[in-house]
């Protein structure tokens, strides 16, 4: 998730389940084994997903995604299957833009909204604010860099990634930051997955 005012962030993160940007609350091993729980994102039920468009009415923030699905489709053992317009009960999941996020203090958002009883996730959603960012006065292409940075982190969570601690990256912590700041969202290291990260991508996830 993406602070937009990091006291508020935290004081909400121990509400709302979700991570605080305090380091003694980070990991340097992002990889949940225990499921889905608090404090990380959430195993998929499987590494086959389907993901749509629910709500994303601008093409930036398409493009943004769209580029971002092309990345990771190009892991192994990892397949992504976009059906932009069409969200059903078994699509794994749902993509939301221009959502006002300013009551819970965030740039975007991720949430499983069905658990199974195994703990893995089998369906969630992401939402982004893009007003906040079209007011941070960033070009076009900053504007973009910024959204698939965002889609990048959140979509680490839906992957079953955790939050990683600045303090403890030795060679950089690419979108799963802990600390990304509004200004740093344009930075090309942070529209990626370390190598650490996308090996659990790749590896661990169910066949």
């Amino acid at each position: 998730m993406r602070p937009r005012n990091p006291e508020r962030w935290a004081l909400l993160a121990l509400a709302t389940a979700a991570l605080c940007l305090l380091a003694s609350m980070a990991t340097a091993h992002t990889y949940p084994k225990n499921k889905c729980v608090s404090g990380s994102g959430c195993e998929p039920d499987n590494n086959y997903h389907t993901w749509c468009y629910r709500k994303v009415e601008r093409t930036q923030s398409r493009n943004a995604w769209e580029a971002h699905r092309s990345y990771m489709n190009g892991f192994k053992n990892f397949t992504i299957k976009s059906t932009p317009d069409r969200c059903g009960s078994k699509t794994d999941l749902w993509l939301y833009d221009s959502t006002d996020l300013s009551g819970l203090g965030f740039f975007a958002f991720y949430q499983c909204q069905k658990v199974k009883s195994n703990g893995e996730c089998e369906r969630a959603s992401v939402w982004i604010d893009d007003n906040v960012l079209e007011g941070r006065g960033f070009s076009t292409t900053q504007m973009r860099n910024a959204k698939r940075s965002l889609w990048c982190h959140e979509a680490g969570h839906s992957v079953g990634l955790a939050h990683l601690n600045v303090a403890q990256c030795v060679n950089g912590c690419g979108c799963m930051s802990n600390n990304l700041q509004t200004t740093s969202l344009t930075f090309s290291a942070y529209r990626y997955y370390t190598s650490h990260d996308r090996s659990h991508i790749e590896n661990d996830l169910d066949r």
